[in-house]
C-alpha cells in the first residue's frame, strides 16, 4: 500500500491564526488531487506547534488527512513521562493526538538542520519552506542540501496560495507521461533516476531511500515486461521504450541500469537470473514500503548489492518467523543503535478515540518553547 502524499514543513512560522489556517487551505487543496494527505512538522517553535493543533483539530472534515510530528528526545522523554508545565502539556497533547511520532536520534533538545532537512528530503513528496522566516543563512542551508541529495522534490519556498505556488517538479509523477500535462517528459523519472544511482556511487542504503524514488520504483510495470531481461539487445530495445500510464516501464529500466553496472560485459547473468533479481528487487522495495507505512524501523542493506539478495531475503523470513509469536500491543520501535545511520523511527500505538478538535487547538495557547534550530 502506497504512503499518503506527505508534505513537510520547514522553516518556521509565527503562532498567528492565520498563518494555521493557510495550512488548512494547502491540506484541504491538496486533497482535491490525492485522497489521503500526511502533513510532517517539528515541534520546535511555538507557531508550529499552533499549526499542528490547528491541523489535528481539522482531521474530522478532512478523514484524509494524517498528521506527523518530529518532537526532540526531550519533547519525548516529557510525554512518556507526563511531565507537568504549559510548554510540556502543549506538545504532550500534540503527540498523543498525531497520527504518528518520529524522533531523531540526535535531537536532545534541539533538531539540527543538516539532519532534519535530510530526514526531510527522504521522508517528503513536497516540502514547504518558509524562506521570509528562516533567513537568508538558513535558506541557502536547506537549498544546498536539496541540490546535493539529488531527490527531484518539489519545494515551495513562500506560503501562497497552493494553486499559484511556485515548485521545480510537478508533484503529481503522471504529469510526466500526461500528453496534457506541461510537465509531459516520459524519459525525465529515468533521467533522474540514473542521475541519483551515480550520485550515490550505485549504492543506495535501504534505511535511507527518498519516498519520491521508492514511489516512482514501486510503479507496476506492464504484464510479461520481464522478456526485456533475456538478452542484452532485449535490454538495448527496452531503453528506448517510452513509457506511458497505463504501460510504465521505470522500475525495470532503473533496475536493469543498475544491475548491468554491477556487472561486466562478459557476466552479465540476462534470462532467468535477472528476472529472478528483479523480482527479488520489487519485492525487497515493497518490504521497505510497507515497514515506513507501519513505522517500523527498516533493515539495514543495500538495495543494489543484487548478489545479496538471497540472504537479505532468508534473514527477512527467520525474522518474521521469531516474531510470529510475539504478543501484539502498544509498542515503541526503535533501531538497535549499532545498526543506526542517521534516521530513527518511533512510533506510538494508541488506543481509544482522538482527543476533540476543540481541545488540542486550545495547546496553541500555551506559551513558545525555548528550542531553536541549530
Amino acid at each position: 500500500m502506497q504512503p499518503p502524499f506527505t508534505i513537510g514543513f520547514l522553516g518556521g512560522c509565527g503562532p498567528s491564526r492565520s498563518t494555521a489556517h493557510y495550512f488548512e487551505q494547502v491540506v484541504v487543496y491538496h486533497l482535491k488531487t490525492f485522497s489521503r494527505i500526511r502533513f510532517l512538522l517539528s515541534l520546535t517553535t511555538k507557531g508550529e506547534r499552533s499549526v499542528a493543533s490547528h491541523l489535528l483539530g481539522c482531521r474530522a472534515d478532512n478523514p484524509g488527512l494524517e498528521i506527523a510530528v518530529v518532537p526532540t528526545s526531550r519533547q519525548w522523554n516529557n510525554y512518556q513521562s507526563g511531565a507537568l508545565g504549559d510548554r510540556a502539556a502543549e506538545c504532550n497533547r500534540i503527540i498523543a493526538a498525531a497520527d504518528r511520532c518520529e524522533i531523531l536520534p540526535e535531537s536532545k533538545t534541539q533538531l539540527f538542520q543538516s539532519v532534519l532537512f535530510r530526514f526531510f528530503i527522504e521522508r517528503c513528496d513536497h516540502i514547504i519552506f518558509h524562506e521570509h522566516r528562516a533567513g537568508w543563512a538558513e535558506t541557502g542551508t536547506f537549498d544546498a542540501q536539496v541540490v546535493e541529495s539529488g531527490v527531484p522534490i518539489p519545494v515551495q519556498y513562500r506560503l501562497v496560495a497552493p494553486e499559484y505556488a511556485s515548485v521545480g517538479y510537478p508533484l503529481d509523477r503522471r504529469e510526466y507521461l500526461d500528453p496534457e500535462s506541461s510537465c509531459y517528459n516520459p524519459a525525465t523519472e529515468y533521467a533522474q533516476s540514473t542521475a541519483y544511482i551515480r550520485r550515490s556511487g550505485f549504492s543506495i542504503q535501504s534505511d535511507h531511500i527518498p519516498l519520491i524514488f521508492l514511489r516512482k520504483w514501486l510503479a507496476a510495470p506492464p504484464q510479461n515486461s520481464c522478456r526485456y531481461l533475456t538478452t542484452p539487445e532485449d535490454v538495448v530495445m527496452m531503453s528506448h521504450l517510452k513509457d506511458k500510464p497505463e504501460c510504465d516501464y521505470l522500475s525495470l529500466k532503473v533496475f536493469a541500469y543498475a544491475y548491468a553496472a554491477r556487472h561486466t560485459a562478459h557476466d552479465m547473468p540476462f534470462g532467468a537470473n535477472a528476472v529472478n533479481r528483479f523480482r527479488q528487487f520489487r519485492k525487497l522495495l515493497e518490504r521497505i514500503m510497507a515497514k515506513r507505512n507501519a513505522s517500523e524501523p527498516v533493515e539495514p542493506f543495500d538495495l543494489l548489492d543484487f548478489d545479496a539478495y538471497d540472504e537479505v531475503l532468508r534473514t527477512f523470513t527467520s525474522d518474521e518467523h521469531s516474531q510470529a509469536s510475539e504478543c501484539p500491543g502498544t509498542n515503541v520501535t526503535k533501531y538497535p543503535r549499532k545498526r543506526i545511520r542517521r534516521t530513527q523511527f518511533i512510533k506510538e500505538e494508541r488506543r481509544g478515540k482522538r482527543p476533540a478538535g476543540d481541545t488540542v487547538a486550545d495547546s496553541a495557547t500555551a506559551t513558545e518553547r525555548s528550542v531553536s534550530l541549530n
